[in-house]
């Protein structure tokens, strides 16, 4: 018996042709372990795991980052002989959304990637320094595995990228063209770059002279930002729902208990909406909709069960630009 009593599926519909968004999980390997624990600061985390160790490194990588950095992150290390899947699952219903894994070890970077595909929620980012390698991930098609190439895996891009942009508002950012701070652009022909993108990577590059990620996407080939964006949508919809049902005496199976749940759902909306996540058209207006069945128009067995399944959104994403094609005409 779940004690979830709000679901919302959101499904990506592309044309033809609960948590904090912005902490990461850093999950490490330790000889005795460490339980779940959140840091604000590089001095405590290396009180707990050591100045030289990558759990450490990973978190110095994060808070590197300046401004963009977040405030805190979160971590958690299995023992010698502990299995880093059993370890995530145990802390799944923690407040953090991006998973980095110390251990970039083949089988653990599989087995985790697996885990956070069957959650079907938050973002893993993992470090690759082999080509080959990257092309093994990609067979996988993980929607939620972000893979960053970079020949040197010690400098941790993959804890710099999340620190980077991971804690700007979903649907305010593409994470194309970020800067990574302490993260060397990887001097790679126009070929190896597609390669490496035709493979789901992506890595840091240079842009007319300034190093900036060149790509935004999971292995999948999905826009990360899209993939947020579901996510936040979903969390916003379930959380406010379910504070209407909480905060009501009752909401009644009538017409206007519906409409007081369709308002809801396009509260939510409305802020994603003004968040950037939903696209507007031509006069502003967001580009979203709500279908709700009327009381008459449900099954009398829902009607009795107290059960409704009546309603449905859509909207469409803002998205960004990330390539631009302009032509020119000299005149004399």
């Amino acid at each position: 018996m779940t004690l979830q009593d709000v679901q919302v599926t959101i499904d990506l519909q592309k044309p033809t042709g609960r948590v904090s968004f912005a902490m990461p999980l850093i999950l490490g390997k330790t000889t005795a372990g460490s339980d779940y624990k959140e840091y604000g600061d590089l001095e405590s985390v290396k009180k707990d795991f050591g100045a030289d160790t990558p759990e450490t490194k990973m978190a110095e990588a994060i808070f590197a980052q300046g401004d963009h950095a977040p405030a805190r992150i979160a971590m958690v290390a299995s023992g010698e002989n502990g299995d880093s899947v059993e370890t995530l699952r145990q802390v799944m219903d923690r407040g953090w959304y991006y998973l980095l894994a110390a251990d970039a070890a083949p089988a653990t970077v599989d087995a985790l990637a697996a885990a956070i595909e069957q959650d079907d929620y938050r973002v893993f980012v993992t470090r690759v320094a082999d080509k080959a390698r990257l092309q093994a991930l990609h067979a996988k098609a993980y929607t939620r595995t972000v893979a960053f190439y970079h020949s040197d895996d010690t400098l941790y891009p993959d804890a710099a990228l999340v620190g980077s942009t991971g804690s700007y508002d979903v649907g305010s950012v593409t994470w194309k063209f970020k800067t990574c701070a302490d993260i060397t652009a990887m001097p790679v022909s126009a070929t190896e770059l597609m390669e490496i993108h035709d493979n789901g990577g992506i890595t840091y590059v240079n842009k007319q002279g300034e190093a900036r990620t060149s790509e935004g996407k999971t292995l999948s080939g999905e826009y990360i930002d899209v993939i947020m964006s579901r996510d936040y949508v979903r969390a916003r919809m379930e959380a406010e729902i379910q504070h209407l049902l909480n905060q009501s005496d009752k909401v009644p199976y009538t017409n206007a208990g519906i409409a007081q749940i369709e308002s809801t759902v396009v509260n939510v909306l409305q802020e994603a909406f003004r968040q950037g996540i939903i696209a507007e058209d031509d006069s502003g207006e967001p580009l979203f909709g709500t279908s709700f069945l009327l009381r008459n128009e449900v099954e009398p067995a829902d009607r009795a069960s107290r059960h409704y399944k009546g309603g449905s959104f859509w909207f469409e994403i803002a998205g960004a630009v990330h390539t631009v094609r302009v032509k020119g005409v000299i005149r004399f």
